[in-house]
């Protein structure tokens, strides 16, 4: 019998230099993995996530480092989680913010605010948490 070993989409987390960020809703555009012509590209994915207010959290520090000055680099981890176990992650090494932008404004609308934030990276690292992984 094949046991069917699988993810599901809203079990995710995401560290910003090893601190777990709060009130990311989702994580889009994300290719961790691309040849173009044979050679690896690095194509920028967007970080999803709620307008906080709480300046400590590590996203909203970032983005604070980010606006005063250019090229602010973090690393940036994205786990895939089962059950509550980790299963594979990813290390976006060397990351900065390259855009911030908002949707959703509007004042005939109560969905929460999202900020959506372009991040590129210079190299990333997979790592498989199981221990059957080849």
């Amino acid at each position: 019998m094949i046991e069917l070993d699988s993810l599901v989409g809203n079990e995710f987390e995401v560290e910003i230099n090893g601190e777990l960020a709060s009130g990311i809703f989702r994580i889009d555009n994300f290719v961790p993995f691309s040849l173009q012509d044979g050679q690896r590209i690095e194509v920028p994915f967007y970080l999803v996530k709620l307008v906080q207010r709480d300046p400590n959290n590590p996203i909203n520090r970032w983005l604070k480092d980010s606006n005063s000055r250019s090229n602010i680099i973090r690393d940036v981890t994205v786990k895939a989680v089962d059950d509550g176990v980790v299963t594979r992650t990813w290390t976006f090494k060397n990351a900065w913010i390259s855009e911030v932008r908002y949707a959703g404004f509007n004042t005939a609308s109560s969905d929460l605010v999202e900020e959506i934030i372009t991040v590129n990276y210079e190299a990333v690292t997979e790592a498989w948490m199981s221990e059957n992984a080849e």
